[in-house]
């Protein structure tokens, strides 16, 4: 078994980046990625760009210091803003050299967005996936939350 990618909290990858890193490299990880940033009221484009700022810094010293990619894990991001949404302004506003990106399948159709439609829109952007669905009747929306039992894992059909 391989460690490709290392989940930390937002608060470790930013007070703790160093520390991240040399864990992620004792694990073989080529990715370090946050999925969660622990909001205390909802996001707008203010606060999109104040993280997408955050994880630029947190990109460059992973890059530099120890030769990891750092992406985020969308939950939730898609609420509409002029010009496109606040995903859309994250991706905007970091470097492709320091941030990339995990596509949450679910997330993203949970938030009434396209998973392949995104994938064309930044295909050089997304470096892991998320791969699972939703149960039919969950209600949509961009909390970024909803019960783990609404997660429909997917198998392989032989």
């Amino acid at each position: 078994m391989y460690c490709t990618s290392y989940g930390v909290s937002y608060d470790d990858a930013v007070n703790r980046t160093h520390e991240v890193g040399r864990i992620a490299q004792v694990l073989g990880a080529t990715y370090v990625r946050v999925a969660w940033l622990n909001l205390k009221e909802p996001l707008d484009a203010a606060g999109a760009e104040k993280f997408a700022q955050s994880f630029n810094t947190i990109g460059g010293i992973l890059k530099s210091g120890y030769d990891l990619t750092y992406c985020y894990h969308n939950h939730g991001m898609n609420s509409r803003i002029r010009g496109g949404t606040l995903f859309d302004l994250i991706v905007k506003k970091t470097d492709p050299a320091k941030v990339s990106f995990e596509l949450d399948i679910l997330w993203a159709h949970i938030a009434d967005a396209d998973p392949a439609l995104l994938l064309n829109k930044y295909p050089d952007r997304f470096r892991l996936m998320h791969v699972k669905d939703l149960k039919k009747g969950t209600p949509h929306g961009f909390s970024g939350t909803t019960d783990v039992n609404n997660d429909v894992t997917l198998a392989a059909v032989k």
